[in-house]
């Protein structure tokens, strides 16, 4: 996984999977890249080929850490693969977060 900053965005990419194993690795990096003056997350979906219960958990939680505290940062998933998107789309996660095919800050 990699977390680099452009301006007020966090760009998180280069996750294979996100899944029970590794959700609390992920959310404890993506928390800890939260800082003073970020106002967008940006997860780069489009090397995930697999995400499960623990991985959807972790994108909720990371949109709860995002507007926690009057924050309003934004979170949105971008560049999802077919299957990712579908499990998004049955979870109702696209409707809790932004999704665009390409990303805004690339």
């Amino acid at each position: 996984m990699k977390i680099r900053h452009q301006g007020e965005t966090i760009c998180i990419s280069d996750l294979k999977e996100l899944a029970l194993a590794n959700a609390a690795g992920f959310a404890e990096q993506a928390r800890s890249a939260l800082e003073t003056g970020v106002k967008n997350i940006e997860v780069d979906l489009s090397q995930t080929a697999y995400l499960d219960c623990g991985g959807i958990g972790a994108l909720i939680a990371l949109r709860n850490d995002a507007h926690r505290n009057q924050r309003d940062i934004s979170v949105r998933v971008v560049n999802p693969t077919p299957p990712i998107k579908h499990i998004l789309h049955l979870t109702h996660l696209d409707s809790l977060l932004e999704s665009a095919e390409t990303s805004v800050h690339a």
